[in-house]
Order: C-alpha cells, then sequence, then structure tokens
C-alpha cells in the first residue's frame, strides 16, 4: 500500500480453502486497527533488514 496510493482502507479479507469456494474467514481492517499496524511495521522493519543484509555488489 505504501507504493500505491490508490489503495487505502479499509482492507477487507476474506478467506477460502483451495477448491473450496466455501469462506473461512472475514475480516475488515479499518484506520488504525492494532493487528494491521503491527503487522505494517514488522513488514517494513523486515524489508530494511533484508535489504541491509544484501552483499555488495561485485562489478
Amino acid at each position: 500500500m505504501l507504493s500505491n496510493l490508490s489503495v487505502g482502507m479499509p482492507i477487507d479479507l476474506l478467506c477460502y480453502a483451495r477448491d473450496s469456494l466455501k469462506v473461512t474467514m472475514t475480516r475488515r481492517f479499518d484506520t488504525g486497527d492494532a493487528y494491521f499496524e503491527s503487522l505494517k511495521q514488522q513488514w517494513i522493519a523486515g524489508t530494511r533488514k533484508v535489504f541491509r543484509e544484501l552483499p555488495p555488489l561485485a562489478l
């Protein structure tokens, strides 16, 4: 979402098992949702860590 300004809250999540088309879970993430904010911060931190740990580009 950080790279796509046209995407915003709320985010609706729907899950189903492969080949079943039976909904097993739904969830709406609204602005300020604690779980989503935690997930977002972990994603950002993990992405930064991966880039910091990349080996130098060999020429």
